[in-house]
């Protein structure tokens, strides 16, 4: 699978490159917004990792400009970024002065990266043809009777990255 990665952060760049090489992928690199916008009009990769905080265009542009591009709208968009950021298409005001705007994206991680959490966020990013086929993270197996049950367990797990694997007890 073909992944941009947009930051100006060099080591960043080459921890997420390191990984993602070693899983078959191909890496490519922009270190501000206007070559990461190019890069993805032009190479069309199946997932965008960026930071917000880009030389040239802003990472809050960039995401505007990617899903407002009919060559780019459905490339999913995972952002990394040190600031504190509203959940997709909420309204957001980045800096007191600046102006109400919607950021959209499909995934978001804080930086520091987490480097499991981030390969496992990839992964569910990704088609499902080209994805892991094993969980890349901690995985729990989950068998009771109460399916109200399991299903809250399941989601709160699912939200600490757990892979969760829930069966009904065979047992009555």
């Amino acid at each position: 699978m073909k992944i941009l990665l947009i930051d100006p952060d060099t080591q960043t760049l080459e921890k997420l490159q390191i990984n993602l090489l070693r899983l078959g992928h191909k890496i490519l690199f922009a270190a501000d917004g206007n070559a990461g916008l190019r890069l993805a009009r032009h190479e069309h990769p199946h997932l965008i990792v960026m930071d917000l905080l880009l030389p040239g265009i802003d990472g809050i542009q960039l995401c505007q400009q990617l899903k407002q591009d009919n060559s780019t709208r459905r490339i999913p968009i995972l952002i990394i970024t040190a600031l504190d950021i509203p959940p997709t298409n909420e309204p957001w005001r980045p800096t007191p002065d600046a102006p109400w705007q919607l950021l959209t994206y499909d995934a978001y991680l804080p930086k520091p990266l987490d480097l499991n959490r981030f390969l496992r966020t990839v992964n569910a990013l990704l088609p499902p043809s080209h994805a892991l086929r094993q969980p890349t993270g901690p995985a729990v197996l989950l068998i009771t009777r109460n399916d109200q049950r399991r299903e809250a367990i399941v989601q709160a797990l699912k939200a600490e990255d757990f892979h969760v694997y829930a069966y009904p007890s065979p047992i009555k």
